[in-house]
Order: C-alpha cells, then sequence, then structure tokens
C-alpha cells in the first residue's frame, strides 16, 4: 500500500492529529454522501422524477473517496470530497436554481476544504461557488426560469446527509481543537518549567561570574602589589646601601678616634676633621633613612588600603603621592617624567584601596602600553572637584590607541599584548571598580600617535556600601 500523504502544517493549523483520523473521517464522509445519493437515485426512479445528474454526481464523489482513502492518498481523498461537493451543489443549482439543496452543499464544501486542505483551497471553492451563484442569480433577475423539483422523500433524505455530514465535520474539528488544546496546555506548563530551569541557571551563572570578577579583582590588586613590592625593594638598595656604608665608615672612624684619645695623641686638626666628616656621614645617613622610611610609608599605607578596602576619610592629593611614591620604582630603566596637580583640600569619604587600584592600573597601562618601545614618557595626573563631584584625569604622552582598540578597551581578557604578559583584566577590573565601588565613571579618550587620557569620575562620598557583582 503507497504511504500515506501528510497534511502539510503549513497549510492548515487546524489539521486532524494524524492520517489516520483523516482517513477514518473521510471513510465516514464518503460513505455517507454515496449510500444518500443511492438513495435518491432509487426515490428518483420508484416516485418516476426523472433524472437528477447532481445524484449520479454524488455516487461518484462517495465511491473517489472511498477508493482513494483505500489506496492510501489521504489528501488527494481530501480534495476529491471539497471539490466533488462543490460540484455537486453547483450542479443542482444550476438546474433548480439557488432555492435547490445543492445551495447547502456549497457551504459544507468550503468548510471541509478549509479545515482539512488549508486557507487557499478554502479561497479557491468559494470563490467559485460565488461566481456560480452569481451567474445563476443574474439570470433569475434576466427571467431565466428554472423548474421547481418536485418533493420526494429523498430531498428530505438530502438534508438529513448534510446536516450529518456537517455534524462530522464539527465534531471532528471540536476534538482536534480540544486535544491541541490540551497540547498547548501540556507546552505551556513545560515552558514554564525550562523557563524556571532557566532562572535558575542564570542566577547560578551571574553568581559564578560575581565570583571570577571578584577573583580577577583580587589577582589584579596582588599583581600591582607584587609589582610594587618588586619595585620597592630595588628602590630600597640606594638608601639602605648609601645608610650601610655611611654607618660603616662612621663606626670605624669613631673606633679610631677612640684609639687616639687612648693613646693621648689626638690632635685639634684630627678632632675638626672628625667632626667635619661626621656631620656630613650623619646628614648623608639620614637622608639615606628618610627616603627609605618615606617609601616603606607610602608603600604601607598603599598596602593597607588595597588589601583592606576599607573605606575612610582622606585627602585626595596624598592618597595620589603616596600610590605614585609605591609605584614610581617599578617603571624599571624607563624614564617617567610624572607630574601632579591635584589641589589641596579635596577631602573624600570614600575607599582610597579601590581608588588606589584604579590609578595605579591606568599609570601602570601607560607604562606598559603607551610607552613601549620609548625610553621616556611624560604621565600628568591632574583632579578638579565641581559640586560634589571629582575628576581625576591621567594622561600620557605614549603611543595611543586606534578606534578598534578603544572602542574594547574596557572589555574583559581584551589586550595588544597577548603571549607578552597582557591579562586584559587591568582597565576591566578599574571599570567595574569605577563603577560599583567608587560609585562614578571612567572613560577613555585616544588618538593613535598622540597619547591617552583617562577621566575618573566620583562623587565625594561614596556609595553607602560596596556593591558586589
Amino acid at each position: 500500500m503507497p504511504r500515506l500523504q501528510p497534511f502539510a502544517p503549513s497549510e492548515n493549523l487546524n489539521r486532524l492529529v494524524s492520517d489516520a483520523d483523516a482517513a477514518l473521517l473521510l471513510k465516514k464522509l464518503g460513505t455517507t454522501i454515496m449510500v444518500v445519493a443511492l438513495g435518491l437515485m432509487v426515490l428518483l426512479a420508484i416516485n418516476n422524477a426523472g433524472f437528477r445528474p447532481a445524484a449520479l454526481l454524488a455516487v461518484c464523489v462517495g465511491a473517489s473517496i472511498l477508493l482513494l482513502v483505500r489506496a492510501g492518498y489521504v489528501r488527494t481523498a481530501g480534495h476529491a470530497l471539497c471539490w466533488g461537493l462543490l460540484l455537486v451543489g453547483l450542479l443542482g443549482i444550476h438546474r433548480f436554481g439557488i432555492r435547490s439543496t445543492g445551495t447547502l452543499v456549497l457551504p459544507l464544501a468550503i468548510m471541509a476544504g478549509g479545515w482539512l486542505l488549508g486557507r487557499f483551497t478554502a479561497a479557491a471553492l468559494a470563490g467559485v461557488s460565488s461566481l456560480m451563484v452569481s451567474w445563476v442569480y443574474w439570470e433569475q433577475l434576466s427571467g431565466v426560469v428554472r423548474p421547481v423539483p418536485p418533493v420526494i422523500g429523498g430531498d428530505v433524505l438530502s438534508f438529513v446527509a448534510i446536516f450529518a455530514a456537517t455534524a462530522m465535520l464539527a465534531a471532528a474539528m471540536v476534538a482536534t481543537l480540544r486535544m491541541q488544546y490540551t497540547k498547548v496546555n501540556a507546552l505551556a506548563g513545560s515552558l514554564q518549567e525550562a523557563n524556571a530551569t532557566l532562572e535558575h541557571r542564570v542566577a547560578e551563572r551571574s553568581e559564578q561570574l560575581a565570583d571570577m570578577q571578584q577573583k580577577a579583582m583580587d589577582t589584579e590588586r596582588l599583581t600591582s602589589l607584587g609589582s610594587m613590592v618588586a619595585g620597592i625593594s630595588h628602590e630600597l638598595n640606594t638608601p639602605l646601601g648609601n645608610a650601610l656604608t655611611v654607618s660603616t665608615t662612621l663606626e670605624a672612624q669613631v673606633r679610631t678616634l677612640a684609639q687616639r684619645v687612648d693613646q693621648g695623641k689626638l690632635t685639634r686638626t684630627e678632632m675638626a676633621e672628625f667632626l667635619s666628616g661626621a656631620a656630613e656621614m650623619s646628614m648623608l645617613a639620614t637622608q639615606s633613612i628618610t627616603r627609605a622610611a618615606n617609601l616603606v610609608a607610602s608603600f604601607k599605607q598603599v598596602a593597607v588600603d588595597q588589601t583592606s578596602e576599607q573605606r575612610r576619610t582622606f585627602f585626595l592629593d596624598r592618597v595620589v603621592a603616596d600610590n605614585v611614591a609605591a609605584l614610581r620604582p617599578s617603571f624599571g630603566p624607563l624614564h617617567v617624567n610624572l607630574t601632579q596637580d591635584i589641589p589641596a583640600g579635596i577631602r573624600c569619604d570614600s575607599y582610597p584601596g579601590p581608588l588606589g587600584q584604579v590609578l595605579t592600573n591606568l599609570m601602570q597601562n601607560a607604562v606598559v602600553h603607551g610607552f613601549e618601545g620609548k625610553v621616556d614618557g611624560t604621565i600628568q595626573i591632574t583632579a578638579t572637584m565641581e559640586a560634589d563631584l571629582v575628576t581625576l584625569v591621567v594622561t600620557d604622552d605614549g603611543v595611543g590607541m586606534g578606534p578598534k582598540v578603544l572602542a574594547h578597551v574596557f572589555d574583559p581578557f581584551f589586550t595588544t599584548r597577548l603571549g607578552r604578559g597582557g591579562s586584559g583584566l587591568g582597565l576591566s577590573v578599574s571599570h567595574r571598580i569605577a563603577t560599583s565601588v567608587l560609585g562614578g565613571s571612567l572613560s577613555a579618550r585616544s588618538t593613535f600617535g598622540s597619547g591617552s587620557q583617562f577621566t575618573l569620575v566620583f562623587p565625594l562620598v561614596a556609595p553607602a556600601a560596596i556593591i558586589g557583582g
């Protein structure tokens, strides 16, 4: 047996659930049409009422439907039903006029076509029906008289068959719609469950992303501190070495002076030379120790701020100076002319650690990326205050950035030094700190070959608490 031809969902959204359901319905309709047509022909013959071509055509339509369904051509059987009923109805109307029983057959054909075969088939059936009915009506208005068929029991049977076929189609449509309604409800329930699951997964991924961002911030902070430690250690070698040399020399001279005193050979000239040299050495030692102490103090304050993230009141110029002093030794052989123009008296109630980390990242970005391939460079840090907002600007005269790089400069893991030590997190973390912790904004301006400028705007009084996220 040939494979059943399925109905196309794109053509008919209210089709039967399966070909088996369609075949069963078409069998019932085909049998009804053929039996009623045969019965009508028998009654016409018994009552000597003449021959009706529509009845014979109906028998052929019913038989065709049964044969096509049996052969497995369900869709073709549907066409035979709809167009066959249409021809039966038009034949009756053409012979007996609009008051013929065929007038009731036309809506049945259109309804069956629209449901079984789609809206385009229904439109075609309706169009043909309208043209034929209009033509017959125009003929009647023009005076054409058609014979009135005798009323026999077969006509009553035809009416009953038409209403029965209509009831079959309506019942099948209701059953299908009810089944589809049940499926829609089931799909809606599944969709709600999927949505709930999706929301749960999104929440989990958001928490994981927040943890990853926090770890990235911690890693970036420790990396900055590690760089500072290396720079401070290298910078401390000079003042501490000078102090050690001076103290060792002074110790040797004091021991020599003590021996001369014990021997009673100390002269006024020797004493004067000792005092003069001791004064110079003590001054040099004091300067070296003071330099080391300042470096340690700056680094200690920066380290405490960046590791604790404690909120406190501070002066902006002091925090900037501490971070610059702690970071400057890490510049290495690169000669950086670093200038600060921070008005005194800008008192902030915020987070000096995250602020210092942003400033450190901006300066390191200038050194690593802006001054790449150069032996010297200039970084200028300026600040202004307007109302309750502070604008901190970091400008460098480095190589700058093109439009494509500038468009992604704050994207996570975006770096122009991929595979050469660049993590792509420095500016991304700085942007997140500026917006979520300091409650401000961080923007960048740059032209390739003309340096870069980063502008940090934040309120004097930070938000109530650090915003995670």
